[in-house]
């Protein structure tokens, strides 16, 4: 494999909230709310639904019914977005258990990071499969595999973000849970 199809492999796009749904050829996939995982589907890369859009309000039933049923509609991955408000690592655990639960193999589950430090340890002691964090942040030491969002679309930002310790990075338009400012 030469470094272009090495790249072309880690690298994917966000479609979330009216974007167009496409993906890059040989990509990482391409991110999706859950009711648009089925349009996503069809081009043939990874699909990765995010649950709990656009601020990880929901309850975290609606979250993991969400999840569910993207995965029952061909979800290979989903992305949990956690209430920035909710009070500590045990607010997170409850949330991320209760998707864990409704996310069951092959599929993926990964926790977007938010600059929380307790999102880190609950997706450590669940067992997450990844940890979603937002370009433009330090990454945090972690033993899960790290994916980063929100790059612009050149080569240069990917590579750097990929020799820095993401596994994946994903650019494009739409709206996650932005970290935490301050």
């Amino acid at each position: 494999m030469d470094d272009i199809e090495w790249l072309a492999t880690r690298r994917g796009r966000l479609a979330l909230r009216g974007s167009a749904v496409d993906g890059l050829p040989g990509s990482a996939g391409v991110v999706v709310e859950p009711t648009r995982v089925a349009a996503a589907a069809r081009l043939g890369v990874p699909v990765i639904a995010v649950v709990g859009l656009p601020d990880g309000r929901h309850h975290s039933v609606i979250k993991a019914a969400e999840a569910r049923l993207a995965v029952e509609m061909g979800a290979d991955e989903i992305w949990l977005a956690i209430d920035a408000d909710a009070a500590g690592e045990n607010a997170v655990l409850a949330d991320a258990i209760a998707v864990r639960q409704a996310v069951e193999a092959p599929a993926r589950l990964g926790l977007i990071h938010a600059g929380r430090p307790e999102v880190v340890r609950a997706g450590e002691l669940l067992g997450a499969d990844v940890l979603v964090c937002e370009a433009g942040h330090e990454l945090p030491r972690t033993s899960l595999e790290l994916a980063l969002w929100g790059l612009g679309e050149g080569i240069d930002a990917a590579v750097d973000a990929l020799a820095a310790g993401a596994s994946r990075v994903f650019s494009g338009t739409g709206l996650i849970p932005p970290a935490r400012r301050g």
